[in-house]
């Protein structure tokens, strides 16, 4: 989860919910049975305490401020003040802390008062929450599990012919096995804050660079077929039926991004429509004279081009297919 729970860390307002929450991942990871404190009411600065077998106990601060090092320090005193036997104490902030100014206040706690200190902080906070605590990341943050749209990809990526919904194999995209990936990425992302997907820097920059050469490609495609049964139906203006236009005009751009004539016509021949692709050789030449076709047919390329290289990209993103156990 790409930066969007840390940003959601530091909007925290509520400090009951805060509090719940850090004891929600506290009981999950390391004290189960911790008693909060009422967080609803005044607790003396203890926000929650959990008791040892030998009934020393863990003290639990909690802060929303920006200041943390006075409200740390406050809190600390209450706790040495409170003539409880305090094994440790520790202190939980939405905001980061720096290492040194942390192992500094260890060291003294530890040297002055023999207690251990230890911080749950922003940074340490969002590990926990984007790894082993989801769940509880999406009661408090509302921020859903991404695991399953990650595999998603990673099926896609890996496997786009079992993955993908298949076009038709007279439509352009047929011809162009590495366009089967990419589309499917962007059926998958088209609609999703990336964010919400992505754990890298990285993956969010080589999704979005895939995403936006796809659409282009889907664009330009359209924009190129468009055209192309437009100029059919303006030379066989006898003839009205569109599949057949259709047929004709995907044949020349088929034949124009590099298909045999013997392909192109095998594949209109899948439409259902019966010809004998007279037509067709008669047009191609007609309709790759035009410019605008030529300018379409560029982009279109172009567009595929960058398509490809933006897969590659994704696909050599060590964070989202780690999980695999065999070479790709």
């Amino acid at each position: 989860m790409h930066h969007l729970t840390t940003q959601r860390l530091l909007a925290f307002t509520d400090h009951v919910e805060f509090e719940r929450m850090v004891l929600d991942i506290l009981s999950h990871l390391e004290f189960p049975g911790i008693d909060p404190q009422s967080p609803t009411v005044a607790d003396g600065g203890k926000d929650g305490l959990y008791y040892y077998a030998d009934q020393t106990c863990a003290w639990f601060a909690f802060s929303l401020q920006k200041g943390w090092k006075t409200k740390y320090d406050k809190d600390l005193k209450k706790a040495l003040a409170s003539g409880k036997e305090i094994k440790r104490f520790i202190f939980c902030t939405n905001r980061d802390t720096a290492a040194l100014e942390r192992d500094a206040r260890k060291n003294t706690a530890t040297q002055n008062h023999r207690i251990d200190v230890d911080f749950w902080d922003g940074e340490r906070l969002r590990v926990a929450l984007d790894t082993i605590c989801k769940d509880i990341r999406q009661t408090y943050l509302g921020i859903a599990d991404n695991s399953t749209i990650r595999r998603k990809l990673r099926y896609i990526l890996l496997d786009p012919e079992n993955e993908v919904d298949g076009v038709a194999l007279w439509r352009l995209e047929a011809m162009l096995p590495l366009m089967r990936a990419p589309r499917g990425v962007f059926d998958l992302l088209k609609g999703v804050d990336l964010s919400t997907v992505c754990e890298t820097n990285i993956e969010i920059k080589s999704f979005a660079e895939l995403l936006e050469a796809y659409f282009a490609f889907r664009m330009f495609k359209t924009q190129l077929e468009t055209y192309g049964i437009n100029f059919v139906g303006e030379k066989l203006k006898d003839n009205t039926f569109l599949a057949y236009w259709q047929i004709i005009a995907e044949y020349c751009i088929h034949v124009a991004f590099g298909a045999s004539e013997s392909d192109a016509l095998r594949w209109s021949q899948l439409q259902g429509v019966s010809h004998d692709g007279a037509k067709c050789k008669t047009i191609y030449p007609e309709i790759t004279k035009e410019n605008e076709f030529q300018k379409l047919l560029v982009k279109t390329k172009e567009s595929a081009d960058k398509c490809a290289t933006a897969l590659e990209a994704t696909k050599n993103i060590k964070s989202l297919l780690v999980q695999l156990s065999y070479n790709i």
